[in-house]
């Protein structure tokens, strides 16, 4: 099983996942990786931080800072490049 998309959320969608995520649980990243993975928790928490980084790169481009936007893009590219390979999309 893979991770949902997080670059298919729209900007609520990608709060509501960075709120449940965010130090989750055991219990709770299991929700996204069922077979507990070696660094579930991690990716689950790393996972939360690219939907808020998201999410402010859209507020950013919504509000014409479209540098702003790029810079927390390029960090979200730079996250997901060290995801492992099961919680990629």
């Amino acid at each position: 099983m893979s991770a949902p998309n997080l670059d298919c959320m729209d900007r609520a969608e990608l709060e509501r996942f960075a709120l449940r995520y965010d130090r989750a649980t055991p219990e709770r990243a299991a929700e996204l990786f069922p077979g507990r993975p070696k660094g579930y928790r991690r990716a689950a928490a790393r996972l939360a931080i690219y939907a808020a980084r998201k999410a402010t790169a859209m507020d950013c481009r919504s509000a014409g800072k479209i540098m702003a936007a790029l810079d927390w893009e390029s960090w979200c590219d730079s996250l997901y490049e060290r995801l492992p390979d099961f919680a990629r999309w």
